[in-house]
């Protein structure tokens, strides 16, 4: 098989996948952090108020591992 077809076809392959999460998986990724996110600071409500630093990081890493 020809180098450059293989290139071509795993080129086309991710492009496929990037548009697959484009149209269906980046949407349902960005409602799971929403209400990940909603529930992280309704918990820790008092907290978030006065910027407490632990609670602030704890909330970051929620995000980027929902993301």
């Amino acid at each position: 098989m020809n180098f450059a077809l293989i290139l071509f076809l795993l080129t086309l392959a991710t492009g496929v996948l990037w548009l697959l999460d484009l149209v269906a998986f980046r949407k349902r990724r960005q409602a799971a952090l929403a209400t990940g996110l909603a529930e992280f600071d309704q918990r820790n409500r008092a907290s978030l108020a006065v910027h407490e630093g632990a609670v602030l990081t704890e909330r970051a890493q929620l995000e980027e591992r929902l993301l």
